[in-house]
């Protein structure tokens, strides 16, 4: 694993604050999450309640997640597909045939955070506590 630049953005799109991963004088936060998922728990903890946070697959958990909906964060990431058991949804042959732009979803947590494989050209996993696979529509 390489280093990673990691930073948050405020809504001028300038760095508000970045941290290298691999610095070994680093605060763990949660020790169950992992050094990634603390990455985002560090850049995000002077957010306030009901901000939205959008990180890279590399750092999605399910624990992850979890624990920034206790901080009333709305989140969204893509997911790799080894973080889950994503037996439970459809397969990439049963979504390929069904066409591009078909889904599968599920929900953990009590409904609080949604897992949906979404297929384009090949199977894209989203995590969210705020964003479902519905409503669907069509765009030009």
């Amino acid at each position: 694993m390489g280093l990673q630049n990691v930073c948050t953005c405020g809504k001028v799109k300038l760095f508000v604050s970045f941290e290298v991963e691999g610095d070994s004088q680093l605060i763990v936060i949660d020790s169950n999450i992992g050094s990634a998922g603390n990455i985002v728990i560090r850049l995000t903890q002077n957010l306030p309640p009901n901000a939205f946070i959008a990180y890279d697959n590399y750092f999605a958990t399910i624990r992850l997640i979890k624990f920034l909906n206790t901080k009333q964060y709305h989140v969204v990431s893509t997911m790799r597909s080894n973080r889950l058991n994503s037996s439970l949804l459809k397969s990439d042959k049963q979504l390929k045939q069904e066409g591009r732009g078909s889904f599968d979803s599920l929900t953990t947590d009590n409904g609080h955070i949604v897992v949906t494989k979404w297929f384009d050209t090949k199977a894209v996993y989203i995590l969210s506590n705020c964003f479902g696979p519905t409503p669907v529509g069509e765009s030009k």
